[in-house]
């Protein structure tokens, strides 16, 4: 008897389906084994529908998305939680804020432009609606590196040292 768990079968299914996914791109279950600890029958059953209680452990997973620079199961995990990720870019602790203000502000401009042209005519298209999400994808990344530039500039005062890829 398994205790009440908060996710479904159908969200176990799509991490699963996320994971073969994430197999696929490091090439099949043969070359993940050779970056990460599970063997490739191993891999394959995390995969696997019909196996039901098997799911891949966390290193194994960071080991891969880290392979392919994409973390196609981490991105599943927090949208499944109502969350989504953003891409960190490097910013040096000396960044010039006023360039990332400008940055989001033109970004923003452009995501604002694309939703009012989408709805100019009372309609919108699957190709305005797409222009929409890359607009808004962008000032979000605008957004995130203003903040990781802000972050670096109060660390640097504060003589913090972060460790790898950690942002408060």
């Amino acid at each position: 008897m398994h205790p009440t768990r908060s996710t479904t079968e159908q969200d176990r299914f799509s991490l699963k389906a996320s994971f073969r996914q994430l197999l696929k791109r490091a090439g099949g279950q043969e070359a993940a084994e050779l970056v990460t600890r599970g063997r490739h029958q191993t891999l394959n059953r995390y995969g696997n529908p019909k196996e039901e209680d098997c799911h891949a452990p966390i290193d194994v997973i960071a080991d891969l998305e880290r392979e392919i620079g994409d973390p196609i199961v981490t991105k599943h995990l927090a949208d499944m939680s109502g969350y989504m990720l953003v891409k960190k870019i490097a910013v040096e602790a000396d960044a010039n804020l006023l360039v990332h203000i400008s940055a989001l502000a033109g970004e923003t401009g452009e995501a604002v432009q694309a939703a009012v042209e989408a709805y100019a005519d009372g309609t919108d298209t699957d190709e305005e609606l797409e222009n929409i999400v890359k607009q808004a994808t962008d000032a979000e990344h605008a957004a995130a590196s203003m903040r990781i530039a802000a972050q670096a500039k109060l660390d640097a005062r504060k003589n913090i040292t972060r460790i790898r890829g950690s942002v408060a």
